[in-house]
């Protein structure tokens, strides 16, 4: 299991004994994941004899009373964050499906299990065979390879709405109790229509339960209109993903995960060249729903459910908790990062969260006698069927786990990304899943 996460080991090419004089021909290397994240703790040190020979090669002695000997050192243990039972629990749920689950304990930024499907066998890039399986690996049209979790840029769908309205919020647009009526089958803009459910009028707790897309394309729009704060769009959006940045989007956490990739949302600069300086909130107005150019990891989705609940703060997320001994603290993953939203504003949007569970379009991650925070999304996919992708933070009043989880073209979120985030919740807080029903129905599904 955790393939991805853990990575290999390879014999060492001429590229990594030109980068490091350590390495010498037969000698081997961390290739990927943790192998490779810390290497340079794992390998230890080589040794080495240095003995006198007769004119037939034969070994005598040693030279010079041993003075040029080294002693091998053995590499040093890592412990990691990931839990175990889960880990292996959400790669079952997630078997014969294509997408990521990751989760985070937001406390300290430990991710707990880190998903990516289909993932692959690291025995078979060990030994002679290792260059045929790599080039099947390789040329695998599901990509067991490539790390979704890090590595895949998404539309990050409805789930982006919780970034957004908190944004609204700390700028003053809207307040817990603005209220933005949806009609006429949604956000109208020409003869274009964002399409929602005539909701009717909803205030930011009732358009997260609902997932209105109405609501949050108003926001957005007023956000990036707002010329009483900002004299034109250009200003307006860069503090807009100023706020997105400072809550993990767009940049890299440069931890321990190799290959992590930053995702896309890009700049004013990138609209203003697109639309030849003629643009407003309108013409990017999808982004407020988790559509259009917004292109994110699930790495970087539950690092902003951790700040949610975390009420404002983040540490980046990592997958060594210690070094050399159990109770070596990984110390360099320890300060908390604070985004730009005023923490007040988080209760608010939790508190939509709870309702989508309780009375939303998220009533399937319900666990017994555990308060259950929640967000659906269904992000659209140009490619094929849309994503199902949901949010999870439990328990809801001391959170103790975040989840994010992405099923590629499953649908809606209700569906299938909400029922296996939460049953992984359930097994990492419980112990046990006694949804079995539910458990069974998820393992069985296929999107291959």
């Amino acid at each position: 299991i955790a393939a991805h996460i853990l990575g290999y080991v390879s014999e060492v090419n001429d590229v990594d004994i030109e980068n490091d004089t350590y390495y010498q021909i037969g000698d081997y290397i961390g290739k990927s994941g943790i192998e490779k994240a810390y290497e340079p703790v794992l390998r230890g040190v080589k040794g080495k004899r240095v003995v006198l020979v007769d004119v037939h090669n034969r070994e005598v002695g040693s030279y010079d009373n041993r003075s040029e000997d080294v002693r091998a050192i053995p590499g040093t243990s890592i412990w990691s964050t990931l839990d175990l039972r889960i880990q292996r629990y959400g790669e079952e749920l997630m078997a014969n499906k294509r997408g990521s689950i990751v989760a985070i304990e937001p406390k300290t930024g430990e991710i707990l299990c880190i998903i990516s499907s289909p993932s692959y066998d690291p025995n078979l890039l060990v030994g002679t065979a290792r260059p045929k399986n790599y080039g099947v690996l390789l040329n695998d049209p599901k990509k067991p390879l490539f790390n979704r979790a890090l590595m895949a840029s998404y539309p990050p769908g409805s789930t982006f709405k919780l970034a957004n309205g908190l944004i609204a919020l700390q700028e003053g647009i809207i307040t817990p109790s603005t209220v933005y009526n949806c009609g006429g089958g949604g956000y109208h803009i020409g003869s274009h229509v964002v399409h929602c459910h005539n909701c009717g009028g909803l205030n930011i707790y009732t358009a997260i339960q609902r997932s209105c897309n109405t609501f949050f394309c108003r926001a957005y729009y007023n956000i990036l209109s707002n010329r009483r704060k900002y004299k034109n769009i250009v200003e307006a959006y860069t503090a807009w993903l100023d706020y997105m940045s400072s809550m993990g989007f767009a940049q890299k956490y440069e931890t321990d995960l190799p290959y992590e990739l930053k995702g896309s949302i890009p700049t004013a600069d990138y609209f203003d060249k697109k639309y030849n300086h003629s643009w407003n909130g309108n013409t990017v107005v999808s982004m407020g729903i988790g559509q259009g150019e917004a292109a994110v990891t699930p790495l970087q989705m539950a690092n902003m459910l951790a700040v949610i609940a975390n009420k404002g703060y983040y540490i980046r997320p990592h997958v060594v908790r210690a070094i050399g001994k159990r109770d070596s603290l990984n110390t360099q993953y320890n300060d908390k990062i604070y985004s730009k939203i005023e923490s007040r504003h988080f209760e608010t949007v939790m508190q939509g969260m709870k309702q989508v569970v309780t009375s939303g379009t998220g009533r399937g991650a319900k666990i017994d006698g555990i308060e259950v925070a929640g967000k659906t999304g269904t992000a659209q996919n140009p490619h094929g069927a849309d994503h199902s992708v949901f949010a999870l933070i439990a328990p809801a009043n001391d959170p103790k786990i975040v989840i994010f989880c992405l099923v590629e073209n499953a649908g809606f979120g209700a569906t299938v990304a909400c029922p296996i985030a939460s049953l992984v919740a359930e097994m990492y807080l419980n112990g046990e899943v006694k949804r079995t029903d539910l458990e069974k129905r998820m393992k069985e599904m296929s999107f291959r």
